[in-house]
């Protein structure tokens, strides 16, 4: 399922599937749960992700194969982790096709409203003097 740009929802479940192995780059371990997706056909390398969130969640952006084993229960990588304060920005590390999953595992919250939206890559602006 394709999600625009800007998207807003609302993330009730807090229910889990089974355990899985998982590596955050940069380290802790996490289960896969339910969780709402947002998908890209195509982001560009430096483009920013803002997830504006009215609670914690975690945030977990994967390439297409990573996301697959995601959803598999196998062992995967991503970028993210918790979000405790919103804003919450994700840089895309290189361009190509990307998810992100949205979910509230290991958190005793409810009913966590959010939205996402996608900035740009900032160009640099070679200056003459």
């Amino acid at each position: 399922m394709v999600r625009t740009p800007f998207l807003e929802e609302t993330l009730a479940s807090t229910s889990e599937r089974p355990a899985t192995a998982c590596r955050e780059i940069g380290g802790s371990t996490v289960t896969a749960p339910d969780f709402t997706e947002y998908q890209w056909d195509f982001l560009e390398r430096g483009s920013v992700l803002l997830v504006t969130l009215s609670g914690p969640a975690n945030l977990r952006l994967m390439d297409p194969e990573n996301f697959a084993a995601f959803q598999d229960g196998a062992e995967y990588d991503f970028h993210g982790g918790m979000a405790r304060k919103a804003p919450y920005r994700l840089k895309v590390p290189q361009s190509g096709p990307w998810f992100l999953a949205i979910d509230l595992t290991g958190l005793s919250v409810r009913g966590v409203r959010h939205a996402v939206s996608v900035e740009p890559p900032q160009k640099l602006v070679e200056r003459r003097s």
